[in-house]
């Protein structure tokens, strides 16, 4: 799963900080294990200066003066003579080999052993080399310094990679707190308030910019919203009368009729014309939904009841028995009455018009939720039926009849407009699931 911004962000600011004070602290103690270096280099030049002043040429001879304070001297150097005799000695004996391997140089030259850098000063007379004077310095407290400084500078660089996290994460967090409630505010109104919009305030800023850009979809989304909802009130108000007087005519004429065929003709006629009237109720309830998004509150097994009474007809006519199920219990559904039945409507007629013998509505809750599940023993729904029944516009390999196919994407608008849900199962028989929000 791919992280959300803000800790891509956030991710992103600490590894740039990382790599930055890994450099800095790196330099930083390179600088220092230099500059600790440079020192002790200084100190042995001048130890080796201090003891070769101290010391006296006579004849070709090498002769080292004792003068009150040189046992500090004496503690870092050594005197040779040119056969590698020692002449003085410091008091504590160490690197004393790497001292006398030294002694043989002709020229100065430096050396590091146990722990001590030593550095080697030929003595000379008339261009002749008459002894060497070999300087000492211990590099433990130099090293000491630098170990001390490289901890306290992990630990520093730890302490503000923390800070500079926290810090980052929380500015982020109220960075983006304005498009977090924008963010809920168009998921509030994308549902049923489209015509709110986002306050925009000086300055100009990125938000704002995005506040406007939001503001114009929404202005647009509104627009076409109030243009659909007009034109099906409209389509809806001028199909009613007209249908509800061709049902009457129907209904006159089949009952002076005689001829068995014309009167399954003028049935079949009246079966069609109760279908449109249902799809005409289900859009004017989708109009009104949309414009009126208040809730009343009904029973689940009245919906059911009511349902199956309006397609009592047609399935009387087609030999269907029509059974409702519920748990014994009242079950509330958040919805007006008139509403949840046209929610259930579309699918109840179409699980009649493709059943062999039987459909049956199980009512249960769930949670939050009451199901109302709708069942039929008809041919059902194949694996890519089960989604693509609800395209407007699109019918299902074993449908019967010539329907239009806007049934079920009328009852999933509906129901995702009260806060349900209207969805499809494959399997043997027909079975579909309408959910509605319980009170």
């Amino acid at each position: 799963m791919r992280p959300g911004l803000r800790r891509r962000v956030v991710l992103a600011t600490t590894c740039a900080f990382t790599i930055g004070l890994i450099l800095l602290l790196g330099g930083f103690n390179w600088f220092l294990g230099k500059q600790l270096s440079s020192d002790a280099d200084r100190i042995l030049r001048s130890r080796a200066a201090a003891q070769l002043a101290n010391i006296e040429v006579s004849k070709g001879t090498v002769r080292v003066n004792e003068t009150p304070g040189d046992t500090f001297l004496d503690g870092q150097a050594w005197v040779f003579d040119h056969n590698r005799r020692v002449l003085e000695r410091p008091l504590s004996g160490q690197a004393g080999q790497p001292a006398r391997r030294l002694a043989a140089s002709r020229v100065p030259s430096r050396t590091e052993a146990d722990d001590t850098r030593l550095l080697a000063r030929p003595i000379r007379q008339a261009g002749r080399r008459l002894g060497t004077v070999v300087a000492g310095v211990s590099l433990s407290p130099y090293e000491h310094t630098q170990r001390v400084a490289f901890i306290a500078s992990g630990i520093l660089g730890l302490v503000l990679l923390a800070f500079v996290s926290v810090l980052s994460r929380r500015t982020l967090t109220v960075a983006l707190r304005p498009v977090s409630r924008m963010t809920e505010q168009a998921a509030t109104w994308s549902e049923r308030d489209l015509h709110r919009r986002f306050a925009v305030r000086p300055p100009e800023d990125e938000l704002n910019a995005l506040a406007s850009t939001l503001n114009g979809l929404l202005g647009r989304l509104d627009a076409s919203l109030q243009h659909e909802q007009r034109f099906s009130a409209e389509v809806a108000h001028e199909l009613r009368t007209p249908l509800a007087r061709q049902r009457a005519e129907v209904e006159l004429a089949s009952r002076d009729c005689s001829d068995p065929d014309a009167g399954r003709a003028l049935r079949s006629i009246l079966r069609d014309v109760d279908r449109m009237t249902v799809m005409i109720d289900t859009l004017v309830a989708a109009a009104q939904a949309e414009a009126d998004p208040g809730r009343n509150l009904s029973d689940a097994l009245t919906v059911a009841r009511e349902a199956l009474e309006i397609v009592g007809s047609e399935a009387s006519e087609l030999g269907i028995r029509l059974e409702v199920r519920s748990p014994g219990k009242p079950l509330a559904v958040c919805a007006d009455r008139d509403y949840a039945v046209q929610v259930l409507l579309p699918v109840v007629s179409n699980a009649v018009r493709h059943a062999s013998g039987e459909v049956r509505i199980d009512c249960s809750l769930t949670g939050e939720i009451v199901r109302f599940e709708v069942i039929d023993d008809g041919p059902g729904l194949t694996g890519p039926e089960a989604t693509r029944v609800f395209e407007p516009g699109v019918r299902g390999a074993s449908a019967k009849g010539t329907g239009a196919g806007l049934g079920l994407s009328l009852a999933r608008r509906l129901a995702r407009s009260a806060g349900g849900e209207v969805s499809g199962a494959t399997g043997p028989g027909g079975r579909f699931e309408v959910v509605l929000p319980a009170a």
